[in-house]
């Protein structure tokens, strides 16, 4: 890495500031019983062995965890090659980018078809990057909620349907005391919206507890051992209720059916 300042994810340890310093992934560390203060042995270009000492251990998909890092100069020395070696890419951004076509014709109008100018697109910069993956990631939570919400509805619709089976006489003798529709399909829902409740909080309060150590261990196999769930009580309760009057607005609206039934044919079931 030309640029240190680009990782993350550093569990123990530090980043790399010599040549002969190397900062390894979690997963390559277990399975060579490495740890800070030993020693990688990596076969050079030139066939030479050169011995890397461990300074930090990563928390990263960077090879599935089996990922090295070391410095520009560290790598250059493995390879065999200079660091202004001529057929390094590199990329750089401009103060002013609405002058990239300049900067480019006067690149060819030096060198010519010595070094190759192109715009790098819209990896162009770090920045750039992060937040297109950080739109991808809210655009998959919004689908994902979109098919929580339509797999609770349809299990409150199944589940009310059985019941509503096995309750039509309880439901006549209610309707004949009295009791309207609304409040039925009211009773339903809540219902629904108690036992849905303590079910999610139950499911909060275990994921709060050992949610973080679960998905360690989970994402440590493709290389991210330190994994940290936001446990903000805010955030928690309010999903926690959010949930649960989803599925009380469900059981609401499956409830209809109640409507079409006539109150003379549940009392004589």
């Amino acid at each position: 890495m030309s640029d240190l300042s680009l990782v993350t994810g550093v569990v123990a340890g530090r980043l790399p500031i010599h040549d002969n310093e190397a900062l390894i992934g979690g997963n390559l560390a277990k399975s060579m019983g490495l740890g800070i203060g030993d020693e990688l042995a990596v076969d050079g270009a030139d066939g030479e062995e050169r011995r890397f000492v461990v300074c930090g251990l990563l928390s990263a998909m960077f090879n599935a965890g089996y990922g090295t890092i070391l410095t520009y100069d560290g790598v250059c020395d493995l390879a065999g090659k200079g660091a202004d070696v001529a057929e390094t890419a590199r990329q750089y951004v401009l103060s002013d980018p609405q002058k990239a076509d300049e900067a480019r014709a006067a690149i060819e109008a030096r060198f010519g078809d010595a070094v190759d100018a192109r715009p790098a697109g819209m990896f162009s910069d770090t920045e750039g990057m992060i937040g297109l993956i950080q739109q991808l990631f809210t655009i998959m939570g919004f689908a994902m909620a979109a098919v929580a919400a339509t797999l609770v509805f349809l299990a409150v619709s199944l589940i009310i349907g059985r019941m509503f089976t096995v309750e039509r006489h309880d439901l006549g003798v209610y309707r004949a005391l009295g009791f309207t529709t609304r409040a039925l399909r009211v009773q339903f829902a809540l219902r629904f919206f108690l036992v849905a409740l303590a079910g999610c909080s139950a499911g909060a309060t275990l994921a709060a507890l050992g949610g973080s150590w679960l998905m360690g261990q989970l994402f440590g196999l493709f290389g991210v051992s330190r994994f940290a769930i936001d446990t903000n009580p805010l955030m928690v309760g309010g999903l926690t209720l959010g949930l649960s009057m989803l599925f009380l607005i469900a059981a609401y609206v499956s409830a209809r059916k109640v409507k079409r039934v006539d109150v003379r044919e549940l009392v004589e079931e």
